[in-house]
């Protein structure tokens, strides 16, 4: 993982506190949304005209904000590519077999690609979701987790699950009992998912960054 104070894309465009990383086959990079917003006007001069329309659509700053910090990302290495949506919401690249995932929490933006399908997520550790644990994992599954659920461990099963979704693309599957973390190996997370009527391993990567949690799923 390298952390970058200053980095450019082809049009010069600084973006300054993003962190680089791989993660197997996975390469990745995230952003404090605070510094997109700090460097929104040169940000916003490398965006194509329909891109600028596309964040102008947001009323809400936060989501311009996000809007913004993935097409920055997306430019450093794809700035004639715009991002495609399936009708699931799955973004997508038109015409290369490059595989995208984009993720935001309330501070930061998340942008990866690789060869192979993935799904990622960027979560904040989050007290609330002690309080509603038991609305998407079990207890058996808790025990598998650590002897002693923290509120750190229970972050990362979250932001696992969310990257299974988005791997799955799958709008049934359930998060208690159709992905359920059957082992744990240091960042390693193995998952049984049940999805579209087939039952699978998958894999979730998990990195702990400052104050997040970054998970990567795919298949074992």
């Amino acid at each position: 993982m390298l952390r970058v104070n200053l980095y450019s894309s082809l049009q010069m465009s600084a973006l300054p506190e993003l962190i680089i990383g791989k993660t197997g086959e996975i390469s990745w990079k995230l952003i404090p949304l605070h510094s997109i917003e700090a460097h929104r006007e040169i940000l916003t001069n490398d965006l194509t005209p329909i891109e600028k329309k596309e964040m102008e659509v947001h009323s809400l700053q936060k989501r311009q904000m996000e809007y913004l910090a993935i097409r920055s990302l997306k430019n450093i290495g794809f700035p004639s590519i715009s991002i495609a949506y399936k009708p699931s919401g799955k973004p997508l690249f038109h015409g290369i077999k490059t595989e995208i995932g984009i993720s935001h929490s309330r501070s930061f933006a998340l942008w990866a690609i690789s060869d192979f399908p993935f799904g990622c997520d960027v979560e904040e550790i989050d007290e609330r979701l002690v309080r509603v644990s038991q609305r998407f994992c079990s207890h058996e599954e808790l025990t598998v987790i650590e002897e002693n659920v923290s509120t750190k461990s229970l972050t990362k099963l979250w932001s696992c699950k969310e990257a299974i979704y988005k791997l799955c693309d799958d709008p049934g599957i359930h998060w208690k009992t159709d992905m359920v973390c059957i082992g744990v190996e240091q960042e390693q997370w193995l998952f049984s998912v049940r999805s579209f009527g087939q039952t699978k391993k998958v894999v979730c990567t998990v990195i702990p960054v400052e104050n997040a949690i970054l998970a990567f799923a795919y298949d074992a």
